[in-house]
């Protein structure tokens, strides 16, 4: 993509706009809901309170849903 030099707001402002359903609106969305899952990749942790009653037992518990994690990433 060009540099775009522009006189005054209203010309940047223009220049942004794309019409819905058009190719160039459907690359912009794919581009941002790339970079948004490459910076917060869902979370592996499901949904939900967990209470444990140790340091040890709270390590367990998310080496086993990174392990589960593991196991989905590779299927």
């Amino acid at each position: 993509m060009g540099v775009q030099k522009f006189r005054s707001i209203e010309e940047s402002r223009n220049a942004l706009r794309v019409q819905a359903g058009s190719r160039d609106h459907v690359r912009a969305v794919r581009s941002v809901f790339g970079l948004a899952s490459l910076l917060a990749p869902a979370s592996r942790i499901p949904p939900g309170v967990y209470k444990c009653r140790s340091i040890e037992e709270a390590q367990v518990l998310r080496r086993l849903w990174r392990q589960a994690g593991r196991q989905q990433v590779r299927k």
